[in-house]
C-alpha cells in the first residue's frame, strides 16, 4: 500500500502529507486507511482505463512493430 501511495505521490508531484490531507477531507463513512487504499485503488483503475493508457501513450495506441 505504501508503496503504490509512494509512486503516486512521485507521479503527481505531490507529498503524502498532501494526497492523505486531500483523502481525509474528501472521505465520507470510512477510516482513513481504508481511505487511501479505496483511492489507490480508484487511481490506478482509471489509469488502466482506455483513456488512462492513452494519456500516458501505452495500450492501444503504442505502434507496435509488424512482422512482413
Amino acid at each position: 500500500m505504501w508503496e503504490a501511495l509512494n509512486e503516486i505521490c512521485d507521479r503527481e508531484t505531490r507529498s503524502v502529507h498532501e494526497i492523505c490531507a486531500q483523502i481525509d477531507r474528501e472521505r465520507t463513512q470510512s477510516g482513513l486507511t481504508a481511505g487511501v487504499r479505496v483511492f489507490i485503488l480508484n487511481y490506478f483503475r482509471s489509469a488502466a482505463t482506455e483513456d488512462g493508457h492513452a494519456m500516458v501513450s501505452h495500450g492501444g495506441n503504442s505502434k507496435a512493430p509488424t512482422s512482413q
